[in-house]
Formats: C-alpha cells, sequence, structure tokens
C-alpha cells in the first residue's frame, strides 16, 4: 500500500476515535486548531496520574487544557500551564462540563451558605459578560443573577432585589439591603442609620459592598484564602486576601 493509502486509513481511524467520543469531540469543536492525532495523544496523556508527559511537549499548554478536561480534574489547570491567560481557558472548560452539577450541589444550602457556593463555582470570573461562555442555560442564568446581586448591592437599592428571578439570591438580596429609613431629622439617628447600613457579615473589618465589588472575597468567610490572616488585616497591610503576593487593586 502507499504513504497516501497508508496516510488516509490513519487520518479516517483517528476520526473515528474521535467520533466516538463525547469529551474529544468537544474539545474538537472548541478548539478546531488542534489536529486529530494531538487530541488523541491527550486523550491518552489523560489516564496518566499527574499529566507530567505534558510538561514535556512544546504544546504544553493544549495538552493540560485538553487533558485536564478528559480527566474530569481542574487542579491541573493550576500548576501545570505555561502561560497563565490560558488558566481562564482551562477552568472554562472543565466549568462548561460541570457547572450544572456543581449548582446541584448549591441547592440545598440557603442563605449565606448558598451564595457563597455560587461564588466559588463561578470564582474566576470577573464579570457577567463571562457567564454566556457556559453551555447549560440554567447555569448562564444563575452565574448572570450572582452578578445582578453584586451590583444591586453596590447601589444598595432594595427594590432591585425583585428583578432577580433565583428566588434563594433574591431573598438573600431582600435579607442584606435594608429598606431605605424616611424622615431621619436627628444626627443621632442618622449616625445610627449609617452604621447599620454598613454591614461587614463576618468581622474581617472590610463592608460586605467592598468584599463582593473591590476585593472579590467571601463576605461570609474572615478569611478567604484561608490562610490564617483576615481579609481585612491582609488588604490594610497591602497583601492579597485572594491568596500570595501583594494587592493589586
Amino acid at each position: 500500500m502507499s504513504v497516501v493509502g497508508l496516510f488516509i486509513i490513519n487520518k479516517k481511524y483517528q476520526e473515528k476515535i474521535i467520533s466516538n467520543s463525547e469529551e474529544l469531540s468537544i474539545l474538537k469543536r472548541d478548539f478546531p486548531k488542534i489536529t486529530n492525532a494531538r487530541l488523541i495523544d491527550y486523550f491518552n496523556i489523560s489516564k496518566s496520574v499527574d499529566l507530567g508527559a505534558c510538561k514535556i511537549r512544546k504544546d504544553v499548554d493544549d495538552c493540560v487544557i485538553s487533558a485536564s478536561y478528559i480527566k474530569n480534574n481542574s487542579d491541573f489547570c493550576h500548576f501545570l500551564l505555561i502561560n497563565e491567560k490560558n488558566e481562564f481557558t482551562c477552568l472554562n472548560q472543565f466549568l462548561k462540563k460541570n457547572s450544572n452539577t456543581k449548582l446541584l450541589e448549591c441547592k440545598p444550602l440557603e442563605g449565606d451558605k448558598y451564595f457563597n457556593c455560587l461564588l466559588e463555582v463561578f470564582y474566576f470570573y470577573d464579570n457577567k459578560e463571562q457567564c454566556t461562555s457556559l453551555i447549560d442555560e440554567n447555569s448562564i442564568a444563575t452565574c448572570k443573577e450572582m452578578f445582578d446581586y453584586q451590583e444591586i448591592y453596590g447601589k444598595y437599592d432594595r427594590n432591585l432585589c425583585q428583578s432577580i428571578v433565583d428566588e434563594k439570591i433574591r431573598a438573600y438580596c431582600l435579607k442584606n439591603i435594608l429598606p431605605k429609613i424616611d424622615n431621619v431629622n436627628t444626627a443621632s439617628t442618622s449616625t445610627e442609620m449609617i452604621k447599620e447600613v454598613i454591614i461587614d457579615a463576618d468581622k474581617d473589618g472590610l463592608s460586605d459592598s467592598d468584599e463582593i465589588a473591590i476585593y472579590k472575597t467571601y463576605p461570609n468567610n474572615p478569611d478567604t484564602d484561608g490562610d490564617g490572616y483576615s481579609d481585612g488585616e491582609e488588604v490594610k497591610n497591602g497583601f492579597n486576601p485572594l491568596g500570595e503576593g501583594k494587592l493589586i487593586q
């Protein structure tokens, strides 16, 4: 058989392998520039424990993104990638596959626990527009309303809570945004009202509104990154409350 004939047979064999695998088919759809041969390599590498074979490849980032997706483990997105910008792509590929399952884990929870669960699911998203990259429609809607709540809280307008469709997020919004107090005449009452409005649920020294809108920390967890120092203490001293390094705003 000629070299051309062998090439055609091999190409058809690769196409068959990919078409028979849901994960490989999705990766081929999302990353069309990756060849079939490379995708099959990534599939084989995904069977290893630590994806170490990716580290010696020139296409290490494509390998990590694809193999971690097939392996269904986003942990590798944090420490194997060469280009940090690809971390979002890697994490998002995993979330597109698992967002519905992750939200089902949040569903039994209420109040602070429910909202913190949502924050953990979408923790690497910076804005509502990124929610549209998901596939599951319910996940997209929940993600958007999580950001809607943060925006409403920043405006501190209780009436806007009614625009939220998700019952649990709406209840959370109404619980955390106090009704406006009309006809406040005395200075002492005004002071008390201001103290009441500035909410710091976890007593870490940062207001809930600042934690949500500025620092992206959890308003009900005084130590978001779990390093033994409160979020407020880290911000006060110029350190990142989300992890290592200096605070960058």
